[in-house]
């Protein structure tokens, strides 16, 4: 009996062990987001737009009382969307913008736009899953030339 305690007992220890070592490889795995300096800059009054058009109401709540959250934000809009015009490109092997849903968590009236206008183009409207590890991702505004490159804040 004291040999089969011994051995579950080094059983459990060495699993103990293994899962250890495993969750200390994957905290030392997560990077460092490093933020350009002008997420210090206030917000503009375009910025404070598109995320008063998906916070709506909660904005202030949600993001405005959230420094690093509100930093993460500004990190997108300053420094991770790019929106790119490829004319005579061939750009249908890329996921479409329509593919993409809404986040309609805070906005239940959001609405996607009829037209794309790049200048003034929401990014925090879509779903793209902005804490991928992924190092950039790129999708097609249907039926045009332009292709919305996010990139990882991983970079």
């Amino acid at each position: 009996m004291p040999r089969i305690f011994n051995f579950l007992l080094f059983v459990v220890l060495l699993s103990v062990s293994l899962q250890t070592n495993a969750q200390q490889k994957n905290i030392s795995e997560i990077k460092h987001i490093n933020y350009s300096k002008n997420v210090t800059k206030p917000l503009t009054n375009a910025e404070l737009a598109m995320i008063n058009e998906v916070y709506g109401d909660q904005t202030e709540e949600y993001v405005l009382k959230n420094s690093n959250f509100l930093k993460n934000i500004k990190n997108i809009l300053r420094n991770r969307v790019e929106i790119m015009e490829l004319k005579n490109k061939d750009l249908s092997s890329f996921k479409t913008l329509s593919s993409v849903s809404l986040i309609k968590a805070f906005n239940k009236k959001l609405l996607r736009d009829n037209v794309f206008n790049p200048r003034t183009f929401n990014p925090l409207k879509y779903d793209f899953n902005f804490n991928s590890r992924d190092l950039i991702k790129y999708y097609r505004v249907d039926n045009t030339n332009y292709l919305i490159v996010i990139h990882s804040q991983y970079q």
